[in-house]
């Protein structure tokens, strides 16, 4: 007898983490599946059999003939799927596909030696090494394609390769073209074929930037004042996303926040960050604490659980669904414009948006937002002429005002 869509899913993300996958990787097969499960029109209580699985499959076939995802996000959902059914009907969770990104090209065995040591001589990390050790594997398939020996390999071979991957991996030629510089640098050094340029300078374009819309002020006083706050449900989405729009706290964030996080005494959050896996400490406003003790106090299930943020339905669990179906739910409620492309990601462009407007350094909006670099919050900015003046201009010239948070330690703020 099959489980249920929501344990096939508990399941297999069990499984992952066993595996030793990353937190992000979790994520993405979270949010791969649960968006794609709504969409089909499924309960997560309705069984996980092959039924089941045909029509996520045949809605992932529908939304890639129509132009709305990637190649490489099709082929990822169809694995997705598949291990979701053998998940679902208990089978032996095969992970091999998963395991590793290299095994998607196998080139003769005769290149097994080399291609470990290529990859060994480049000292990848283990997400890097699966990434950029498929595309080496990749190369070797591609000159057996071509019936290119390794003695013919020239210069021109690794453009020829380059050209050649861009037809299916257009938005991660950077990783191609990283893959480009460790081959032919190892082939140089090593003398395998007639390889005499330099590659270490080699680019990829410039890659698309998509501009996340942001919710307005008006828009999110219309998204409280639609909230039922006499209910358990209401309490709680008031309480998320007025800390989302006070924090710009990630929606993973959110989700993950213990009692132990909140300071009630100093005002603060503090916590690892689900994505980057780095501390950050982020003052809370008072209203925003009272939101969150009011969903503690009356509309929090009556359970022990380290979680803030519970689920409203029996068995209640932390509360990890999308978050963008509560603001597409207020969207609704609210009567404001559904625009393509915004989602519970657009409450932390609002609050990086009003903190610059408001005179606040984009180091510390940075810092708050807990981006490892700065270049990370141009996409998160305001489109007009001023914030456009202001995207251009040198950083280097800005003065750091008001208050720096810091997320190197949880002691203090600066």
């Amino acid at each position: 007898m099959a489980l249920s869509i929501e344990s096939a899913i508990e399941r297999l993300l069990n499984n992952l983490k066993a595996a030793g996958r990353a937190d992000a990787t979790l994520d993405l097969y979270r949010y791969t599946l649960k968006p794609l499960i709504n969409e089909c029109g499924h309960s997560m209580n309705e069984p996980c059999n092959q039924s089941t699985i045909d029509n996520l499959l045949k809605k992932v076939e529908e939304r890639y003939a129509e132009g709305k995802i990637v190649f490489e996000f099709y082929r990822f959902s169809k694995r997705a799927c598949r291990l979701l059914y053998e998940s679902g009907t208990e089978m032996t969770i095969n992970l091999s596909a998963d395991t590793s990104q290299m095994r998607r090209f196998v080139p003769d065995n005769m290149y097994d030696g080399l291609i470990e040591d290529i990859i060994k001589s480049c000292n990848f990390c283990e997400s890097s090494e699966a990434d950029i050790g498929a595309l080496i594997r990749r190369f070797f398939c591609f000159i057996e394609e071509m019936n290119i020996v390794l003695n013919d390999v020239q210069n021109s071979t690794f453009f020829q390769f380059a050209d050649y991957c861009s037809e299916t991996v257009k938005g991660t030629m950077y990783r191609v073209v990283r893959a480009v510089k460790c081959l032919s640098k190892y082939f140089k050094e090593h003398k395998i074929g007639n390889v005499t340029a330099d590659f270490s300078g080699l680019k990829a374009g410039p890659r698309n930037i998509r501009l996340i819309p942001a919710f307005s002020s008006e828009e999110i006083e219309k998204f409280l004042k639609a909230i039922d706050t006499d209910t358990p449900i209401g309490k709680r989405d008031k309480a998320i996303i007025t800390l989302a729009a006070a924090t710009g706290i990630r929606g993973c964030d959110i989700a993950d926040l213990t009692f132990s996080c909140i300071d009630w005494k100093k005002k603060t959050i503090h916590f690892i960050q689900r994505k980057i896996h780095r501390p950050l400490l982020l003052p809370v406003p008072n209203s925003v604490l009272n939101d969150i003790a009011d969903y503690i106090l009356h509309g929090r299930p009556d359970i022990e659980s380290q979680y803030v943020f519970l689920t409203s339905r029996a068995p209640y669990k932390q509360f990890d669904s999308s978050m963008h179906s509560i603001m597409k739910k207020y969207c609704a409620k609210a009567g404001v414009e559904n625009i393509k492309g915004r989602g519970f990601h657009s409450v932390r462009r609002f609050f990086a948006t009003q903190s610059i407007q408001n005179g606040v350094s984009i180091f510390a909006v940075s810092e708050m937002l807990g981006h490892k670099d700065i270049s990370e919050d141009r996409v998160y900015l305001s489109v007009d002429a001023e914030m456009n003046s202001f995207i251009a201009a040198d950083f280097s010239e800005c003065q750091l005002s008001g208050t720096v948070y810091t997320s190197s330690v949880f002691g203090g703020i600066r």
